[in-house]
């Protein structure tokens, strides 16, 4: 725990690479913006090794949107897990993908510290 959250980290090993690096961070995001887990991301620059890593890690700290992070079927399926919690929150354009996908971000913004 730091500062009360779990942490994550990314195992790399001899065949890590930008693909497996994709998918720890598309899991991390479902698990901060779909579930509601908080969660502390941790990478030394050992971890780091292909210099996309770094852009992808630009995206996250600078607005939490991570460009062409989901394929489009995958964000279609976030997009539409949020339409009901948008909707509680008494947004009158709950059913815009943009809306959702916009109100998933926020949410892992918030859970996410990294």
């Amino acid at each position: 725990f730091i500062c009360g959250l779990d942490s994550y980290q990314i195992m790399v090993t001899s065949t890590y690479g930008i693909a497996e690096f994709r998918m720890d961070v598309m899991e991390l995001y479902k698990k901060c913006g779909l579930k509601g887990m908080s969660y502390c991301f941790i990478i030394t620059d050992s971890q780091i090794v292909d210099k996309q890593m770094l852009v992808y890690l630009n995206d996250m700290l600078a607005s939490g949107n991570i460009p062409d992070l989901f394929a489009t079927d995958e964000r279609e399926n976030v997009e539409g897990s949020m339409v009901n919690e948008v909707k509680a929150t008494g947004h009158p354009d709950y059913g815009n993908k943009d809306v959702c996908w916009e109100y998933f971000i926020n949410k892992v913004r918030n859970q996410l510290q990294a």
